[in-house]
């Protein structure tokens, strides 16, 4: 069984263009604990949560750049 590589807080909040603190904020409000340390892991759960919430943002910035 292959596993997936494991997303770090820090490099979804880069990736999403928003704070950890607020990655944090929204996760642990959806009923996700998660630690507020860059290095924290991101389960796929927590991560596809993110992409629907953050990923539209980040979708719309593009369109509005080209």
């Amino acid at each position: 069984m292959v596993e997936k590589k494991k997303i770090r807080l820090g490099a979804a909040a880069r990736e999403f263009n928003v704070g950890q603190s607020t990655i944090v904020e929204f996760l642990q409000k959806k009923g996700h604990p998660i630690d507020d340390s860059g290095n924290a892991k991101l389960t796929d759960e927590m991560y596809e949560i993110l992409v629907k919430n953050f990923g539209m943002k980040r979708f719309r910035l593009i369109l509005v750049l080209f």
